[in-house]
């Protein structure tokens, strides 16, 4: 028993001491190190060749050297997209086939009305007809808002100071970001007051959240209390 005890004392011992030598081991030179860098190479489009980092193994230690030209030109390539971005125009504009469906829902519903005023008696028929004459009328002021909702379009540049708002008639107007009053977000539209005016935006429009991003950047005042619109 003495000598079972006192093998597995000799063995934590000895692992003890390589354990602690180990550690106490210098980190070997960087000549002394067995290089195997060429996998981690970043090509460019104009042909060029940067290698992103050296990675070393030695003495079961690995050690990730950054290569600094490969800094350089990351940080210049970032630079330069963006730049290019800045420089690119961004259009903010729903999808047409919107109009498309309102049209074909409005009238849907404007010939079931009419059709069963057709049908019915000549009373009823008169109040049938009254109802659709209604129908068709409020129809009509509902796409008239849907395609001023929908039928909008900004132009804008994110380094610019201004964009250009289209509304649905093919009015233009130039809008600077630092005589916009106010905007405000909510679920159906976004709304901003610009020179006495009213303008909207429909939230579910293509480039939305950029714009809204740029208004954010361009330091445009948000409120939060209730608007209400005047044309």
């Amino acid at each position: 028993m003495r000598i079972i005890v006192l093998f597995v004392s000799s063995c934590v011992l000895f692992l003890g001491i390589f354990i602690l030598h180990d550690s106490l081991t210098p980190p070997p030179e960087k000549s002394e190190m067995s290089s195997i860098s060429g996998e981690f190479d970043h090509y460019v489009p104009d042909g060029g060749k940067y290698p992103k980092a050296e990675l070393h193994l030695t003495n079961g230690s690995v050690y990730f050297i950054v290569n600094p030209e490969y800094q350089v030109f990351a940080e210049d390539a970032f630079l330069k997209n963006v730049k290019k971005r800045q420089e690119i125009d961004l259009i903010v504009d729903s999808t047409s086939g919107s109009n498309f469906i309102m049209m074909i829902k409005s009238g849907k519903v404007t010939y079931l009305s009419f059709r069963d005023a057709y049908n019915s008696e000549r009373q009823d028929k008169i109040w049938g007809l009254v109802l659709g004459s209604i129908i068709l009328l409020l129809s009509i002021m509902c796409l008239g808002g849907g395609i001023h909702l929908t039928s909008w379009s900004i132009t804008l540049n994110e380094s610019n100071d201004n964009f250009i708002y289209k509304t649905a008639f093919g009015r233009t107007y130039t809008i600077f970001y630092h005589d916009i009053s106010y905007y405000k977000t909510g679920k159906l539209a976004l709304i901003f007051k610009y020179n006495g005016k009213f303008f909207v935006v429909n939230p579910y429009a293509e480039n939305y959240r950029p714009f809204l991003h740029i208004l954010i950047k361009k330091d445009v005042k948000k409120i939060f209390k209730r608007v209400n619109i005047r044309y």
